[in-house]
């Protein structure tokens, strides 16, 4: 009963299926329906990996419709990759039909084994928010965001946790494009508030909560508050500063540059300049990459030259760092 492992294409395994399904015991077209999976996942090619996909699902769908049950994860599984694949060729009919199927699976059970697959669910259920997102069909993503919180809200594990956040920090997003600011800072505390109590096995730990940190101070700047501003891209900085991740120096370089954009708008000059020469001299002890190192050192020794020039009418310490700044674009044009 397992020749078909050594099936490759979709359609020799779906004539495989139409022939020899019946035959299977309830354990047998599990471990088919997982081998279709298998073969879906492995390969990079769309139309095969989608193929083995819908052959994965019609083998489910049989063995619900003859056993009465159905592996909950596999299934899950199965529509988060088929999601993510019409999600690519950006196909919204087959986008939106996947949520539905997920959906209205997840709605059929009772609350107690709801809990078993909220996770599930809402890995398909956000990536279908972040599509809606990336076609600025922003007020139908509210609908499974409510879903996902629903479904996580009391769910204690990091991945779950860590999903809700994201969901939560997409809303504010959703928030701050309605000019909803109040809101959206709301709601990018609560997916701060969610990441900070993640255990610190989670790998994306501090990176998140060094991004959910900036995203709230850049809600402050535009509200115009600029002290809680800075308070949380002092936060954030230090958040890079004491926890090295794959983007700290990033996130620690763009949150120096807001943190003194705040400080020029409070009229702060002197400590703007200072908040990027202390970032200059960060990077150059920290940042590994030259490259990325210098491009934002060259930027932020533009920025001073701007606040000599602009707000201290200091035209020669301007032009120090001009010719700094301009010293290292030569550089980097005769790498």
């Amino acid at each position: 009963m397992d020749n078909y492992k050594d099936l490759i294409s979709p359609d020799a395994f779906k004539n495989y299926i139409d022939e020899h399904l019946y035959e299977f015991n309830k354990d047998e077209t599990i471990n088919l329906a997982s081998k279709c999976y298998e073969f879906g996942v492995a390969n990079e090619e769309i139309l095969i990996k989608e193929g083995h996909l819908k052959n994965a699902l019609r083998v489910l769908y049989h063995l619900q419709e003859m056993y009465e049950i159905m592996p909950q994860d596999l299934f899950f599984k199965i529509n988060y990759e088929l999601i993510l694949i019409y999600i690519d060729k950006n196909d919204e009919k087959e986008v939106k039909n996947t949520y539905k199927i997920v959906h209205d699976y997840y709605k059929f059970f009772d609350d107690g084994y709801k809990k078993v697959c909220s996770y599930g669910f809402s890995c398909v259920a956000f990536k279908y928010m972040e599509y809606l997102y990336s076609i600025k069909d922003y007020k139908d993503c509210l609908f499974p965001f409510d879903e996902i919180f629903d479904a996580l809200i009391k769910n204690t594990k990091d991945e779950s946790m860590n999903l809700l956040a994201n969901a939560f920090a997409l809303v504010s997003h959703i928030g701050f494009i309605y000019n909803f600011k109040e809101k959206a800072l709301s709601y990018m505390k609560n997916a701060l508030s969610l990441v900070e109590v993640l255990s610190d096995r989670f790998k994306d730990k501090y990176s998140q909560i060094a991004l959910f940190t900036f995203n709230s101070g850049n809600i402050c700047l535009q509200m115009d508050d600029y002290g809680n501003a800075i308070k949380y891209f002092i936060q954030a900085k230090n958040v890079c500063k004491n926890n090295k991740f794959d983007d700290s120096n990033d996130m620690f370089a763009i949150s120096s540059n807001y943190m003194a954009q705040a400080l020029v708008l409070k009229k702060e000059y002197e400590k703007a300049i200072n908040e990027y020469d202390n970032a200059i001299e960060y990077l150059n002890k920290n940042e590994l990459n030259e490259n990325k190192r210098n491009i934002n050192i060259k930027d932020f020794l533009n920025r001073i030259g701007i606040i000599y020039e602009k707000y201290l009418n200091n035209e020669e310490q301007s032009k120090i760092y001009y010719e700094k700044a301009k010293k290292i674009r030569n550089q980097q044009s005769n790498m």
